[in-house]
């Protein structure tokens, strides 16, 4: 018996070409939908009333205790749900030795506890007031993820098989790594009972983000909807786990086309963010970050430019000057005013955010980077071509031996310098650039 612990936006991509990529690795969906599957039979939801009957707990309010005793092995997902403001508090004593507590961490008021159980495992849950005085009703939901040989053995094995990429990752083969990942990924949808199981659900979330890392949007896709599904099953919907999952899965749609579905996801994720989370929580800023950047993609650069100047408000508010995530906010409100038709505005937020980034990061940084990349991209727009190509070559250079570089973003890096070298009247640069930029996203889009 245990518990567990509980993007940039790179501006100017070429759209058309997402599309396209994104239209290529399109797979036939599996006979599995996540959104079908039933909740495990050993969920249980308790309905309380805390009464000023009802035991003081020490330091606390009235609470009342729930025993429990599951009849599965695996992972226990424990949390409560109220109306109104009534804030609760949970203590888990697991066979009359361990205890557990919780107060805010399934996102604010909301207490969550996630137990590793086995049959035979006896638990008490207290449900208790957090404030002294406060009575009112209460939903004790324990939701199971049961796990069984198949699930184990499939975690083990994935674990080994992650290793094995990110070393590949590392080592610069590309080819190799996505092909290995693109199998691990099928596994993982693949396995029986799988949807249920947490321990697979960690395996998911870590081979999303390496298929991330290698440009395979589409397998990124379908992993994080399973995740997205097993986490709307067993966490509170302001849980900050959950609303990262939903994020990532927003960037995965809104990178494969669809921004309208993105702009609603993060829409219904800053919903639930501002009723838990406070201005100075990353969490919330980040979804503030992606917001701007689904509605820039969406076609509304005014309302873009509405959560990207909230966000930098927030942060020079909070944070000093020369903090990195204020220049990543400065970055993302000028790529909004670039889109707006303000290029000197862009232009010297841009410049100020690159002066700050050189000045206090690491020259491989990727604020940096972004920073110079979003400025040369404004100056190839103002028609400072040399000092654009200068920016854009450098960033080619450092983005291309960092092994975090996706191979989507290398050959749009390429694509882009091309563009400039073009403009410069350097063809033979340039062509040189576009077939290395192909031959980069022939690793990404497959063979018709």
């Amino acid at each position: 018996m245990g518990s567990r612990s509980p993007r940039r936006r790179p501006v100017f991509v070429c759209a058309c070409l997402l599309t396209a990529i994104a239209a290529a690795q399109q797979a036939p969906a599996k006979p599995q939908d996540p959104a079908a599957l039933p909740a495990s039979p050993h969920d249980r939801v308790v309905k309380l009333e805390i009464t000023a009957k009802d035991p003081v707990s020490e330091g606390h309010g009235h609470g009342i205790a729930v025993e429990h005793a599951p009849a599965f092995r695996g992972t226990l997902h424990v949390w409560t749900r109220v109306d109104g403001d009534f804030d609760t508090r949970l203590r888990v004593v697991a066979n009359g030795r361990k205890t557990f507590e919780d107060d805010d961490s399934g996102g604010k008021p909301t207490p969550y506890r996630c137990l590793i159980v086995d049959p035979g495992t006896k638990l008490v849950i207290s449900v208790m007031a957090a404030r002294p005085g406060d009575t009112g009703k209460v939903e004790l939901r324990l939701l199971a993820a049961p796990e069984t040989e198949a699930t184990l053995a499939a975690s083990k094995q994935a674990m080994e098989e992650l290793a094995a990429i990110r070393k590949l990752r590392g080592q610069g083969d590309s080819e190799a790594a996505q092909a290995r990942a693109v199998a691990l990924g099928e596994t993982l949808l693949e396995v029986a009972d799988g949807a249920m199981s947490t321990e697979l659900d960690d395996r998911r979330w870590e081979a999303q983000g390496e298929c991330y890392l290698l440009g395979l949007m589409q397998p990124t896709e379908r992993l994080r909807r399973l995740v997205v599904f097993h986490r709307e099953r067993t966490l509170p919907d302001t849980h900050p786990r959950l609303l990262m999952a939903q994020s990532n899965l927003a960037v995965s749609l809104q990178q494969l086309g669809n921004p309208q579905q993105a702009c609603r996801i993060f829409e219904r994720v800053l919903a639930a963010a501002r009723r838990t989370l406070t201005e100075d929580d990353r969490v919330l800023q980040g979804i503030l970050l992606n917001l701007g950047a689904a509605r820039s993609d969406n076609g509304d650069a005014q309302g873009a430019r509405e959560v990207n100047e909230e966000l930098v408000a927030i942060r020079t508010r909070l944070l000093p000057p020369e903090d990195e995530r204020v220049q990543i906010a400065r970055n993302a409100l000028a790529s909004t005013l670039n889109e707006l038709g303000d290029l000197e505005g862009a232009r010297a937020m841009q410049e100020q955010a690159l002066e700050v980034s050189t000045r206090t990061l690491e020259p491989d940084n990727d604020t940096l980077l972004t920073a110079q990349a979003n400025l040369a991209n404004t100056l190839s727009q103002l028609g400072d071509l040399v000092r654009a190509r200068a920016l854009k070559e450098h960033v080619l250079v450092v983005k291309s031996r960092l092994p975090r570089t996706t191979v989507l973003d290398l050959g749009l890096l390429k694509l882009n310098l091309a563009g400039t070298l073009s403009k410069l009247g350097d063809h033979t640069a340039a062509r040189a650039l576009l077939d290395g930029a192909l031959a980069a996203l022939e690793d990404v889009v497959p063979a018709d």
